[in-house]
C-alpha cells in the first residue's frame, strides 16, 4: 500500500483536468480528541505553542467520489487540493501558498493504516528504548537537522548509523500510527519532554481515533477505512512551510464514504 507516487505527467493545476475535484471548507466540523483539554495541554507543553496553535487540524468536503482512486489520480487530487479557493483561503495563515499554481508538483507518499493497536509501540520496550516502567532513556544529546536527540526513541527514529535504529522496519515508519507518535516526541521549538512514554501514547491513541475512519470488518477487526497521504513539499516555486525544517509534517487524511477530508500540518516555529 505505501508508496512514493510518481509525479504526474502535464501541470499541476492544468485546467485540461477532466472533472476536477472541488473542495468546502467545514468551519463547524470538530475534532474532540484534539480540542479537549487534556490534549491540548499536552500539545502546548510539547511545544506546538499556546493551545496549540501551530498545529493545523482542518476538515473539507469533496464533492466528487474519491474512492478507488489509482496513484495517478491521488496525486492530481492532491494537487487541485492545493488550488483550491477554499483550501488556499484557510491555509494563507500558515504560510501556505502556490505562486505559480500551473507548477504544482506535489510529492506525496500514501501511509499504511494498518496499525491501529497500541501493542504496536510494545516494541520500545523490547528495544530498549523505555523501561519497563515507560521510563524513556536518555542519551548525550545531539543535533539532527535541527532536532535535538535527547533520548533513546529519536535516536531509533532519526539516526540510521545507531544500532538501535532497526527498532522499527521500514514499513512500521510508514504507518500513520508510528508517524503521529514520533511528531508528539519531537514536538515544537519550546518542547518541554515527558520522562515517561504514558503521555505520549495517550494523545497518540487520541488522535488516530480523531483522525482515522474506521469500521468493523467481517473478521470482526477494527480497520481503518480512510487513505492517508503525507506531503513533503508543493514543488516549485510553491510553499507548504515557513521555514524548512526536519519537525515539519503536513497529512491529507481521505474518508472516502464521507468525501471529507482532513488536513493536518504543521510548520515548525523558532522559539528564538
Amino acid at each position: 500500500m505505501s508508496s512514493m507516487l510518481d509525479t504526474m505527467d502535464g501541470d499541476g493545476c492544468d485546467e485540461d483536468f477532466q472533472e476536477p475535484f472541488t473542495f468546502h471548507f467545514l468551519p463547524e466540523a470538530r475534532f474532540r480528541a484534539f480540542e479537549s483539554p487534556a490534549v491540548q495541554a499536552a500539545l502546548t507543553q510539547w511545544g506546538f505553542g499556546d493551545q496549540a496553535q501551530q498545529l493545523a487540524l482542518y476538515k473539507f468536503r469533496v464533492e466528487q467520489p474519491v474512492e478507488d482512486m489509482s496513484q495517478q489520480e491521488l496525486q492530481r487530487f492532491v494537487a487541485e487540493f492545493f488550488c483550491c479557493r477554499d483550501v488556499r483561503g484557510v491555509l494563507q495563515s500558515k504560510g501556505v501558498y502556490a505562486s505559480k499554481p500551473e507548477k504544482l508538483k506535489p510529492e506525496v507518499v500514501e501511509l499504511s493504516t494498518q496499525a491501529l493497536n497500541m501493542q504496536f509501540f510494545d516494541k520500545l520496550e523490547q528495544a530498549g528504548l523505555v523501561s519497563h516502567t515507560g521510563h524513556i532513556k536518555g542519551r548525550i544529546e545531539e543535533d539532527f537537522e535541527g532536532i535535538p536527540l535527547v533520548n533513546m526513541i529519536r535516536e531509533a527514529a532519526f539516526d540510521e548509523g545507531s544500532e538501535i535504529y532497526d527498532s522499527f522496519s521500514e514499513s512500521d515508519r510508514l504507518e500513520f500510527l508510528y508517524r503521529i507518535f514520533i511528531h508528539l516526541n519531537v514536538g515544537g521549538a519550546s518542547n518541554q519532554y515527558e520522562d515517561h512514554v504514558e503521555r505520549y501514547l495517550e494523545v497518540t491513541k487520541c488522535l488516530i481515533r480523531d483522525i482515522l475512519s474506521v469500521k468493523t470488518a467481517d473478521s470482526g477487526e477494527i480497520v481503518s477505512t480512510s487513505r492517508v497521504l503525507a506531503i513533503a513539499t508543493l514543488g516549485e516555486d510553491s510553499v507548504l512551510f515557513r521555514k524548512d525544517h526536519a519537525s515539519n509534517f503536513c497529512y491529507l487524511i481521505i474518508d472516502p464514504s464521507m468525501r471529507h477530508v482532513t488536513l493536518w500540518h504543521y510548520g515548525y516555529v523558532p522559539f528564538w
